[in-house]
């Protein structure tokens, strides 16, 4: 009886770490997923992504992961989308800040560049 306690923590054990480990490899694809943009190092994060959501996926129930796909579509719902125009009209405002600011800095620019020259044409 006691073997089999002790046997039970232990796999006990070996889970919590499997699980901090899994955890540690998705941390760490999700890190440097951007870091190293080849098509190798894309293909093997994708399969780190889809063996860590396989585990998981069998780790949890049928009815959590219903609840939890019922609970992702609710919040995509919720999400406001912008219209056409709208973003039309962003675009076109920071447009327009952007050349204005460009100008103000080209203006700047050369204001001060004809300081300097005066200052050492002297």
């Amino acid at each position: 009886m006691k073997n089999i306690n002790i046997i039970n923590k232990i796999n006990l054990i070996l889970n919590k770490k499997k699980n901090t480990i899994l955890l540690i490899i998705l941390f760490l694809n999700i890190l440097f997923l951007n870091k190293f943009n080849s098509i190798k190092n894309t293909l093997l994060n994708l399969i780190i992504i889809y063996i860590n959501f396989i585990i998981i996926i069998k780790k949890i129930n049928k009815k959590k992961i219903s609840i939890l796909l019922n609970e992702i579509y609710f919040e995509i719902n919720k999400i406001f989308w912008v219209s056409y125009i709208e973003t039309f009209k962003n675009t076109f405002i920071i447009t327009i800040i952007i050349i204005l600011f460009s100008l103000i800095l080209y203006f700047f620019d050369n204001i001060i560049f004809y300081l300097i020259n005066s200052i050492i044409n002297m």
